[in-house]
């Protein structure tokens, strides 16, 4: 647990460890309570370790490194050049783990929001379900320009 929340950051994870020295007794085993209730959330991540996390399928850290990127202050149009690059790379034959016009099509998505030509969503959003789709899981339909919410629904 400590681990996580302090990934890519040492110094945050020494200084929890001494945290947790001086509040425990001595001789006291730390458990994931203990942990919980004195650590903060000190990881720090950038755009390579999400490409890292893509080519890994690991959708739930990727999650959790677009969410420290967002929280960091990071441009969207940074974190979709990572996720689009990891779309780039794939080898001549090799498949993407899903269809590459679905991932163009929630990429260019997310560009649009992130520059404000398009409402109706959140550029972080859509760059969350981007890196999601890249690491071979499903989610939720695209919604095409220039209908509503309501269209799309069929209300």
């Amino acid at each position: 647990m400590l681990a996580e929340r302090c990934e890519g950051n040492l110094l945050a994870a020494q200084q929890e460890i001494d945290k947790l020295a001086l509040l425990l007794p001595r001789g006291a085993r730390a458990g994931a309570a203990e942990v919980a209730a004195s650590s903060a959330e000190s990881a720090r991540y950038d755009v390579f370790q999400l490409g890292e996390a893509v080519r890994n399928a690991d959708a739930a850290r990727a999650l959790r490194i677009i969410g420290g990127l967002q929280a960091e202050g990071t441009e969207p149009p940074l974190v979709l050049w990572a996720l689009l690059r990891e779309l780039r790379s794939l080898q001549p034959g090799e498949r993407a783990r899903a269809p590459v016009a679905r991932l163009i099509a929630r990429a260019a998505r997310a560009d649009r929001l992130a520059k404000h030509l398009q409402s109706g969503g959140d550029a972080w959003d859509e760059l969350m379900l981007l890196a999601v789709e890249l690491t071979g899981l499903r989610t939720l339909p695209l919604l095409r320009v220039g209908r509503s919410l309501s269209a799309q629904s069929g209300a």
